[in-house]
């Protein structure tokens, strides 16, 4: 599946790793050892499938959420810093899978997914300047959902209904 969406930022006071030289403080780095800095929050981006078809979401917290109710949430397993301008890929393992029943759903059984082909997304610089703030930067992927051989979602009519 593709995806549009924004990568999403807060300014957070995070400890440098840039030692200070003597007793001189390098700039932008508090006395504690801190910068202000744009942490990553997660996606917030539509899923879009094959035909063009919005096919659910992805949310903060590495939450993948099919409109028919089913979902998984990841655990980053495995990244890459493809593109100097892009997001990293990564490869993602299912640390969660539901669904309404059991195998139901486009997002049932699926065991790992990728994102590869990111294009943007990444904050201008690194420093930012009013913590708390939050940065919506708008990137694209490409996402690739897998599960264990054999096993495919249980596809249901437009006539059959959940309960």
């Amino acid at each position: 599946m593709t995806t549009h969406g924004d990568e999403t930022y807060v300014c957070r006071r995070i400890k440098s790793d840039v030692p200070a030289v003597g007793a001189a403080l390098q700039p932008g780095i508090a006395r504690d050892g801190t910068q202000l800095l744009w942490d990553p929050l997660g996606s917030e981006a539509l899923l879009v499938d094959a035909s063009g078809q919005s096919v659910g979401t992805i949310a903060p917290g590495r939450y993948f959420l099919a409109y028919d109710g089913s979902y998984v949430i990841g655990n980053v397993a495995g990244e890459s810093q493809v593109g100097a301008n892009a997001l990293t890929w990564v490869r993602y393992t299912a640390r969660f899978v539901a669904a309404r029943r059991p195998g139901e759903g486009r997002l049932a059984d699926i065991s790992s997914i990728q994102r590869i082909d990111t294009s943007g997304g990444l904050p201008p610089l690194p420093a930012c300047e009013l913590e708390g703030a939050h940065l919506l930067v708008p990137y694209g992927a490409t996402y690739m959902f897998y599960r264990a051989k054999g096993l495919a979602p249980v596809a249901l009519s437009a006539n059959q209904t959940l309960h």
